[in-house]
């Protein structure tokens, strides 16, 4: 038996008496009180009784005599009967007054002449009686002599009429001390009187009489819930709870107490008989008493045939747990066993460097038995790079303690193979001298996990990064446009105005060639954004490279010599020219960075090879076959190899702030991908570093070149030209009108459409901006459809997520044209439109044309183009 069993059962039996005890207790406890409760409201009762008596002898007294007809009147016969009246009750009332109908005293005994006729309407008692015309007991109040007296007044009638009252003047001591002072129940059991108004009229306790109960007992909320029943009239029993102060203490002591009211002549007032409760429960002493003898003699006797039978017991139960202990420790042998050598972690013991133990798991991960780990000091299966810290951690925790240690470290096994295991070694005793036991997880499938997963992390930041770029792209191609396209117009229309051979031409020029450049940057940010895609064409690569040479050879410190060989036979490429001059631009930008302090050598090369299925067994997309390959060689500082994996990542960076974006090489990778190529680094720190970009060649026939430029064609329509740029709407009205069109520009979409309203068939064509402030192109058109279903129309934008060639079909709107549109596209677009075209004739009969301009202009040889504001 469990030594809690024994204690359970003794707990049980020391309950079971106390319940028993506390059921008898709280019968006798409760019987007790309402004996108690009985006396006290006897005694209430007869006290309340003989004050109400005593009032009833007063009151028969005075109705007599304020029926005689001399009190009446008040005549000498009155006067007399009132002082015999005195005289015959001067042991009780102090005196008898005499008020007429406006409460003025008349007549009073003992006779005070100075009293006579004073108003005494202001007093309570009086005020009542002469509202009710009743007889009234009047609350307790302090006499003039200094003394409690409690007024009762008897109205008086006089041929139906009130004629004043009669009023008696009892000392309010002598009531107490004849019917209150006496009560006693116990040794301070007493009774104390309540006025309805809460007005503690008799106390023993000093201070209280005259007081409001309010005060008194304001810290005894029992007290005051009792004292509001009593000013209602109500009567009960309660129990409260008062704070008495004995010398320098303060105690609670609980009373039962039991309360009725005592009706009175217009008035009422309440009894309290309470005692405290310890007197209350006095009488139960010897019961109680009694009662705990036997809860003890019964629990002493139980305790000792329990001690008795438990050691009985105890020695049976010894031998049977020596016996089950010898089978556990047998049966934890096995289990213990059975765990370590099936656990899927290892388990090992190291004592003098050497492996002692190793479980089933251990060699498995190791790659060879117990036998050949104890061949060999255990530090030589631990990766060469973690050899100086796993003793490093191992001498931490001193010799005997009992501290652990969770690492991790780099395992070699027998098969050379890089094992990650999770250690816990906690020091211990093996065969009577200290080892360290190591329990080891493999971990190496949860480190590859863990690189995989900061690869695919790197790859989610670079995608979000890139979408950044794209949100800011269509942004750039928005306003770059509106830019490019008003300088780009009025560039043109200056160029118009000047001779062939003037030098401003070849200046205008100049600016066209630098315009329609940055025009093709935009497009190929858009490109690069995913936000547009770029037409590719077969391209000669080494005029593209001799080209950016020359640019940027201006841009280049005089300290860094470039050098070149270029082969001109190397071929086509199919590329966008654009993207190609940003890979070489950026790719020579970086090399000349590279030798910015000490200048050096740029060595550019351009030639053809090519690659065989050996020369890319490591590279996944590109194909076998004819190659253009790009060299760029400079003789810098060369890239650290600790950063060398990191150059093409998008925002990687080593140079200050201000100098580098991060994003050079990133959009150089990007764009060789795109093109099917691959690109290949080597440097030396201190020795340059050498790019070859290979871009796979293709076969192009070379068309020969026009014999000279077209005349465009040219036409008479009435063409309705919106776009809410005001430069680019008056630059377009120009070139419109130079080409013989009659042209009506708005800024304003909501203008336009009032415009055609008001005359449908006024126009020929319109010409619409798809992103304006008012009314988008794609809703003007409607608009302009639904007043006229056959009008053609043209929607220009240079970017928009929402529209396309397809949706303006569907909307039947008959062209669609991305920004810029050159000349030769617009005129182009009469034939989409199906209106009917003029011959192409001479410019000079174009109206408005300048006089004396030459019949053969370069202008309709090239693009002009059309403004973009979206």
């Amino acid at each position: 038996m469990k030594k809690y069993t024994v204690f359970f059962i003794l707990l049980s039996i020391l309950g079971c008496c106390s319940f028993l005890f506390y059921l008898s207790y709280r019968d006798v406890k409760t019987k007790t009180i309402a004996a108690f409760n009985n006396e006290q409201r006897i005694m209430a009762r007869q006290a309340a009784r003989e004050i109400q008596s005593f009032f009833t002898e007063y009151a028969i007294s005075l109705r007599y005599l304020t029926r005689q007809k001399d009190i009446i009147d008040l005549d000498q016969a009155g006067r007399k009967r009132i002082k015999e009246f005195y005289n015959q009750h001067a042991d009780k009332i102090r005196a008898i007054t005499r008020i007429d109908a406006s409460g003025k005293i008349v007549y009073t005994v003992p006779f005070v002449r100075r009293a006579i006729g004073r108003d005494v309407s202001h007093q309570a008692h009086n005020r009542r009686i002469m509202e009710k015309h009743q007889p009234l007991v009047s609350e307790v109040f302090r006499a003039v002599q200094g003394y409690r007296a409690v007024a009762f007044a008897m109205p008086v009638f006089g041929d139906h009429a009130y004629r004043g009252s009669l009023t008696i003047l009892i000392p309010f001591q002598q009531i107490a001390k004849k019917y209150l002072a006496d009560i006693r129940l116990g040794d301070s059991g007493s009774a104390w009187l309540l006025s309805r108004q809460g007005i503690e009229l008799f106390c023993l306790a000093p201070g209280h009489a005259g007081q409001s109960v309010f005060n008194t007992f304001a810290s005894s909320p029992t007290v005051l819930a009792m004292a509001r029943k009593m000013i209602k009239g109500e009567q009960g029993t309660t129990v409260y709870t008062v704070k008495q102060t004995r010398g320098n203490t303060t105690e609670s002591v609980t009373s039962h107490a039991v309360y009725l009211p005592i009706k009175l002549p217009g008035n009422f007032w309440s009894i309290v008989v309470a005692t405290p409760e310890d007197q209350v429960l006095a009488a139960m002493t010897f019961f109680r008493d009694a009662w705990l003898v036997l809860i003890l003699v019964t629990f002493t006797g139980s305790i000792l045939l329990t001690a008795y039978l438990f050691k009985a017991w105890g020695i049976v139960r010894e031998e049977e747990r020596r016996r089950a202990a010898e089978k556990v420790l047998r049966e934890s042998e096995k289990k213990y066993r059975m765990l370590v050598e099936n656990a899927n972690d290892l388990i090992f013991i190291v004592q003098d460097e050497v492996v002692k133990y190793a479980n089933p798991k251990a060699e498995e991960v190791f790659g060879c038995s117990l036998a050949e780990l104890k061949s060999k000091p255990f530090i030589e299966y631990i990766h060469p790079d973690d050899r100086h810290m796993v003793p490093a951690v191992h001498r931490r925790t001193p010799q005997g303690g009992k501290n652990e240690n969770l690492y991790s470290f780099r395992a070699v096994n027998e098969k050379a193979e890089d094992v990650y295991l999770q250690i816990n070694s906690r020091l211990t005793t093996w065969k009577g001298r200290s080892a360290t036991i190591i329990l080891a997880r493999d971990i190496t499938e949860l480190k590859r996990a863990a690189r995989e997963k900061e690869k695919l992390e790197g790859q989610l930041r670079q995608a979000l990064k890139m979408e950044a770029i794209g949100t800011l792209a269509g942004g750039i191609a928005h306003d770059f446009n509106n830019i490019l396209a008003a300088i780009m117009g009025y560039a043109d229309l200056a160029k118009d105005e000047l001779p062939a051979d003037s030098r401003a031409v070849k200046r205008i020029d100049a600016v066209l060639k630098a315009s329609s450049r940055a025009r093709d940057l935009v497009k190929q940010i858009l490109a690069f954004s995913r936000k547009e895609e770029q037409d590719r064409a077969p391209l000669q690569l080494h005029l593209l490279v001799k080209e950016t040479l020359k640019l940027l050879r201006a841009s280049i410190p005089s300290t860094i010599e470039i050098r070149r060989d270029i082969d001109p036979n190397s071929g086509h490429i199919l590329a966008e020219p654009t993207q190609i001059h940003q890979v070489l631009m950026n790719l020579c930008t970086n090399a000349a960075q590279a030798m910015d302090e000490k200048g050096g050598v740029l060595f550019v090369g351009l030639d053809c090879l090519e690659l065989k299925e050996k020369d890319l067994k490591d590279q996944e997309d590109p194909r076998p076959g004819l190659y253009v390959r790009l060299t760029v060689k400079d003789t810098g500082c060369g890239i650290d190899p600790a950063i060398m994996d990191r150059i093409f990542d998008p925002y990687f960076t080593t140079k200050e702030i201000g100098k580098g974006s991060g994003m050079g090489l990133s959009v150089v990778h990007g764009i060789v991908k795109s093109h099917d190529g691959k690109i290949t680094v080597v440097s030396k720190p201190d020795q340059g570093t050498t790019f070859k970009v290979y871009f796979p060649r293709v076969e192009e026939e070379i068309q020969p070149e026009p014999a000279g430029p077209a005349p465009l064609p040219t036409g008479a329509e009435r063409i309705l030209f919106v776009d809410d740029e005001q430069d680019l709407t008056d630059a377009t009205r120009e070139i419109l009108t130079y080409l013989g069109y009659r042209v009506t520009a708005t800024t304003s979409s909501l203008e336009a459409l009032a415009l055609f309203r008001s005359q449908p068939d006024a126009f020929d064509l319109v010409i619409t901006d798809q992103t304006m402030p008012e009314m988008t192109g794609v809703q003007l058109a409607g608009e302009l459809l639904g007043v006229r279903p056959d009008l053609p129309i043209i929607l220009c934008t240079g970017y928009s997520s929402k529209v396309d060639a397809g949706v303006a079909g569907d909307m039947g709107i008959r062209a669609f044209a991305m920004k810029p549109v050159g000349q030769e596209k617009l005129a182009a677009r009469r034939c989409w439109m199906k209106i009917p075209a003029p011959h192409p004739r001479d410019v000079s009969a174009i109206p408005g044309r300048p006089p004396g301009q030459p019949e053969t202009r370069r202008r309709f040889t090239k693009s002009v183009s059309i403004p973009s504001s979206a």
